[in-house]
Order: C-alpha cells, then structure tokens, then sequence
C-alpha cells in the first residue's frame, strides 16, 4: 500500500522526461493522490492503521526529499504547480486541500463512505473535468473563471462515478430511487461548485459539499 504511490510518482517523472503537457502531470497527481487517499482512508479499519501506513509514506518521502539529486518533495510540488502559479500557492493548496481532506476523514469516521465520496468528488470529478475539458473543451464560457460545457459535464460525470462507487461498495444498503436522485444532485452540486470555483477552493468546497448532501439526505 505504501508504494503504490510511489510507483505513481515513478511514472509522473515518466511523462515528464517523454515531454507530456505539464497540465497533464499535475492532474495525474492531484486526481491519482486524492483518489488513493480516499481510497486507503476508507479501507483501513483503524485510524492506527491510517496512521501507521501515512507515518510510512512520510518517512520514505522524507528520505529521497533529502537526496539532493533527486528532492522529491519539492519536485512534486514543481510538477503539481499550474503554469503561471507560484510554488508557494501550490503548497497552500496540497495543504488546505489535506487538512481538509483530514477534518472530512474524522467527522465522517464511522461513516466512511461519505467520506469516500467527498474525496472522490474532488480526486476522480475535478480531475475528469480537466482530462476532458483541456483537450476537448470547445464550448467555453466564463462566469468567475474560464470553463468549458464539456469539462463540467466531465466533473458531473467523475462525481457520480464515485460517489457511486463509494454507495455501492461501502454502504450496506441497495441503492433505492430516492438516493440514486440524491447522488445526481450530489454530483450536480460540485459541477456547479468547481464551475463557479477561484484557484484551487474547489478542491476544499466540493467534498465538504457532497458528503454534506450525503449525510442529511440519506
């Protein structure tokens, strides 16, 4: 479990080196990150076991950061910054973004597949929404900042994925008509969250959004 992230990390450097769009390398990190972290916070029993497997990955990330040569810490902070951002704003983000990915965790503990669907919502819709809306996005508008039809209906899509997954795998009872609507406006709620979104708040407002949706409706 510990080192499926770094064999992840191991093929962002590929892309790097075969000259793949930077927008492409920092996605493949925030949205396999995210969705591995929701993934392994929802699996694991205990929070020793979080913690133990967290503690792990810290401590190896420590080790090959102090390799001069190879810094992988700051490295991964390089190729996770948007083009025209400063690193900086990206280390507030992966912070914000992990406390609150953290808070999420411990409230919804022992109703982890709210959780998972708060993490999935940001991991795997966020990160759709720009695979498909970079490339393909050819009906843009701009309410806050730009957007295109294509990359929303790809966040609806994501968050639907997961917080189905999350349902289906994680809670004990059938899906009923009344949640799968539940779900959709779930996932209608952080499309319309990441649309009207500045810099990186979607990353803190969609998760928080779906699991709150979740949690009093169903």
């Amino acid at each position: 479990m510990v080192l499926i992230p770094y064999v992840l990390v191991i093929y962002a450097y590929w892309m790097r080196a075969h000259g793949k769009p930077s927008w492409s390398i920092r996605k493949f990190i925030h949205t396999l990150g995210l969705i591995i972290v929701g993934v392994y916070a929802s699996y694991l029993e205990t929070l020793s076991e979080i913690l133990i497997v967290l503690f792990m990955f810290l401590t190896i990330l420590l080790v090959f950061t102090l390799i001069p040569r190879v810094n992988l810490f700051f490295t991964l902070i390089e190729m996770g910054t948007r083009q025209g951002e400063k690193e900086v704003d990206s280390i507030i983000n992966t912070t914000l973004t992990s406390t609150g990915m953290i808070i999420l965790l411990l409230v919804f503990f022992d109703v982890r597949w709210i959780f998972l669907a708060g993490a999935l919502s940001v991991g795997l819709g966020d990160g759709l929404g720009e695979f498909i809306g970079k490339p393909y996005g050819k009906h843009k508008f701009n309410i806050i900042s730009p957007k295109s039809v294509e990359g929303s209906i790809g966040v609806f899509a994501g968050t639907f994925i997961g917080v189905l997954f999350a349902f289906l795998s994680l809670n004990s009872t059938s899906l009923n008509d009344y949640e799968l609507l539940i779900l959709i406006i779930a996932s209608l709620t952080a499309m319309i969250i990441e649309a009207l979104s500045i810099s990186f708040m979607d990353n803190i407002l969609m998760p928080w959004a779906v699991a709150g949706i979740l949690w009093f409706c169903i």
